[in-house]
């Protein structure tokens, strides 16, 4: 099958296209950007069975005939290597063979191959032909190839199908089309017997797997998981990216509100005094003057009338509050002026009010403020990262903190926070006023503390870790969900959704455990400080029943005593709580310190603005790589050892080498993805290594081989920072032939994909040639392009550099 509109033909094969409903047939479908599906860390070896039962004998030919053996031969583990997020850990070559292994390897009848030959070179192209498409692995099924190696694969294809715009041009057996002449439009006969004389160069070595002995080296690390309480850097990170004044302004809100809190209950207390002395006094009259042993006697002694004269004189004279003792100020009867002690009472609840919401606005201010810096923080270290930690790092550990944990922070800690902080000043405010009323009540209060103590540790520490662990299980959620979206077409052609559906449902299942005890514990916090809280309660109503005071400051004990069992419990669930709620700030400071990419400008050390130039005097050593050395990481072994060549100015070459050799590397390093372990690289004379990444990218253009476009117009994809006219990316585009004379360029120009992968690989291809084509750079990197797109770039592309 030829041209790439067969796209949706072969998604259409394997039931992803709503043409019809209809039934699928299980086939095992090949697709290159599918490669990594990963239910748990699997090596090649797991992607190649791709759950299927493991059969040494058919795995080890499967191997060799997808020419894998040189590759597992140089690869440390072997089969064992662990590919990682993407297929990080191998080339581009072997992700295709890898993918291609999986296909033939799955027990299918159907086998649908989407052009695996333009990953790799000729001479595997032409040992995967002999060895694989016409050998025993492939013989009695049935196999549809998607390719544009033409010449090489007809001598092996019974029925062909030409694709041209849509639709199909040409199809039929090939020898009817032979007969008929039509084949010479396609490749001719002398072609096809050039190609049929070549050998292929790529020999089997062995029909064995080699073995590893040794355990494999794991390229994605577990998680890390802090262990204990929440460290004080922690805390001081969050207090400062919130600000200190904030806190400063907090902590004065918070001490004035329950000093607010404690005045009403003792304004209440000598309110209702107010009231209790004028039936005192009642009582006193009438205990005075109708108690017969208060009678004047015949005689007209007056002595029992005396007596009691004293006690009547106290009543009055005990009525001004203790705080105002002593002063001329004298309190107005409730019952003459009750306003009076309703309006003190109503100020000092909208001052409580008042007092509140500027502590809320002060809380959420500071929290707001905090959540930007350490979300901007997150944002510049995630972006600054080394190639090396995107490679080895899974998606879904970035997600998790871009999404779970910000979330957290802007929402939850906030208000953990100023629950804490409120539980923490009422419990406190409680306490002092018992002890000061009863100071007796310190005694019960410190036997009842250290039980509280002994099982708030005990929750604290369970409950941490629980959350902490619940933090860790979503990130394979988010990485097997996010594996499984992209490679979805490749599932769905292996009938394997229920086995991915089991395994995100396992992972699943532990985090909602790790949530599920969680809140039992704090059931069962909630039982025993219920139980501790009532005991506090009866101590203090056992005190207040003693006589030692009045029934004011009873009633006030009391209460107290009812607000020191909540406070205190709901203190030990928030700070819980906060302790949970700041294991999101944990990791998220976690990635502040990742390995970050050299500066992006060195100001002290900026190239020329004509630099690179390609008519300068070092035009004939535009390019210098001296010695290079290269590892990936330090405990990895080389991946370039020594290398060294120059390259002049105007010259177009091409970097030969086995998939896997260190072409890729060789491309990166040029433009420092990856820095040398020795050696340098110099581009016009200027060390790459002593300017800023800015300074260096911007001025070199590189072709990945994995060409994506963003969302957006092609125009924006095409010049992103609006730097040309339409007519020249008009240009472009007729000259890279995305656009001919009798098509609208309006149309073509405001083309918007509705995501990144919506418009067709070949095209995406033809994009990713567009902007070195415009901007004309003195140097561009092309990491592989599949030979289809050689044409393409000497017809369209090579001119405008040769001319830069």
């Amino acid at each position: 099958m030829l041209d790439h509109y067969r796209m949706p033909l072969v998604h259409y094969a394997v039931s992803e296209t709503p043409r019809h409903r209809r039934r699928r047939r299980t086939a095992s479908h090949h697709q290159v950007d599918c490669l990594v599906l990963r239910p748990n860390p699997l090596s090649i070896r797991d992607n190649v069975l791709f759950g299927f039962p493991y059969d040494e004998k058919r795995y080890a030919e499967v191997v060799e005939c997808c020419a894998l053996l040189p590759d597992l031969k140089i690869l440390e583990d072997g089969d064992a290597t662990e590919i990682g997020a993407r297929g990080v850990s191998l080339s581009g070559g072997q992700k295709a063979r890898v993918a291609l292994a999986r296909a033939v390897y799955a027990p299918t009848k159907y086998v649908l191959l989407d052009d695996p030959l333009s990953a790799v070179d000729s001479h595997t192209s032409r040992f995967l032909f002999e060895r694989l498409f016409q050998g025993p692995l492939l013989k009695d099924r049935t196999v549809v190839l998607v390719t544009h190696h033409v010449e090489l694969v007809l001598p092996g294809t019974y029925y062909l199908v030409r694709m041209l715009d849509g639709r199909i041009d040409t199809q039929g057996l090939v020898k009817d089309l032979r007969a008929r002449g039509i084949l010479e439009s396609i490749a001719t006969d002398e072609a096809v017997e050039a190609k049929k004389e070549e050998e292929a160069t790529t020999a089997a070595a062995g029909v064995g797997v080699p073995a590893k002995e040794k355990k494999p080296r794991k390229l994605i690390e577990d998680e890390k998981r802090e262990e204990g309480s929440v460290k004080l850097r922690i805390y001081k990170t969050y207090l400062k990216a919130s600000s200190y004044w904030t806190w400063t302004v907090l902590v004065i809100f918070i001490v004035f509100n329950q000093f607010l809190g404690v005045s009403e209950k003792f304004w209440i207390k000598y309110w209702g005094q107010a009231y209790g002395e004028q039936n005192s006094t009642n009582s006193a009259y009438i205990s005075l003057f109708s108690n017969p042993a208060h009678e004047i006697s015949l005689d007209g002694s007056l002595g029992s009338f005396d007596a009691h004269h004293s006690y009547y004189h106290s009543l009055h004279s005990s009525s001004p509050p203790p705080m105002f003792s002593g002063t001329a100020f004298e309190w107005p009867r409730a019952q003459e002026r009750p306003l009076f002690y309703i309006g003190i009472y109503a100020a000092i609840t909208f001052g409580a009010g008042f007092v509140n919401i500027g502590s809320v606005i002060t809380q959420y201010t500071g929290a707001l403020r905090a959540s930007r810096v350490l979300f901007e923080g997150l944002l510049k270290a995630v972006v600054r990262a080394t190639m090396r930690w995107h490679d080895v790092t899974p998606q879904g550990r970035m997600l998790n903190r871009f999404s779970k944990d910000v979330e957290t922070i802007d929402t939850s800690l906030a208000s953990t926070l100023q629950s804490v902080n409120s539980s923490l000043a009422a419990f406190a405010a409680s306490v002092f006023t018992i002890i000061v009323i009863f100071p007796l009540f310190i005694l019960p209060a410190v036997i009842i503390g250290l039980i509280y103590r002994s099982l708030a540790i005990g929750y604290l520490n369970c409950g941490r870790d629980l959350r902490r662990m619940e933090s860790n299980s979503r990130s394979p959620i988010f990485a097997n969900f996010g594996e499984v979206l992209e490679g979805i077409v490749t599932v769905r052609a292996f009938s394997a959704e229920k086995r991915f559906l089991d395994d995100l449902h396992k992972k699943v299942d532990v985090a909602t455990k790790m949530w599920y005890n969680f809140w039992m514990t704090n059931r069962w916090l909630l039982l025993h400080f219920d139980a501790l809280g009532a005991f506090g309660v009866l101590v203090t109503t056992l005190f207040a029943l003693s006589g030692y005071v009045d029934a004011g400051l009873a009633g006030v004990c009391i209460t107290s005593a009812m607000s020191f069992t909540t406070s205190v419990y709901w203190a030990c669930r928030f700070w819980t709580a906060l302790e949970l709620d700041l294991n999101s700030v944990e990791r998220v400071v976690e990635y502040l310190d990742l390995p970050s990419e050299p500066p992006v400008i060195i100001e002290d050390n900026r190239p020329p603005t004509y630099w690179p130039s390609s008519t300068g005097p070092n035009s004939n050593s535009l390019i210098a790589v001296e010695d290079l050395v290269i590892k990936y990481a330090p405990e990895l072994p080389s991946v370039l050892h020594g290398i060294s060549f120059n390259l002049k100015a105007k010259e177009r070459i091409g970097l030969l080498g086995r998939t896997g050799s260190g072409k890729s590397t060789l491309a990166m390093s040029i433009l420092r993805f990856v820095d040398p372990t020795s050696g340098r690289i110099l581009i016009d004379g200027i060390d790459i290594s002593k300017i800023g990444l800015h300074d260096l990218r911007s001025r070199i253009t590189f072709i990945p081989q994995d060409a994506a476009l963003f969302s957006g117009t092609l125009r924006e994809n095409l010049d992103p920072f609006g730097e040309h006219e339409d007519s020249e990316c008009l240009d472009v585009l007729y000259r890279v032939q995305m656009l001919t004379e009798g098509q609208a360029a309006s149309q073509r120009t405001s083309r918007e994909p509705s995501r990144p992968t919506s418009i067709k690989d070949g095209a995406e291809r033809e994009g990713s040639v567009l902007e070195p084509k415009l901007y004309r750079p003195a140097v561009t990197v092309l990491k592989f392009l599949p030979n289809a797109y050689f044409s393409l770039i000497e017809n369209g592309y090579g001119v405008a550099h040769m001319g830069a």
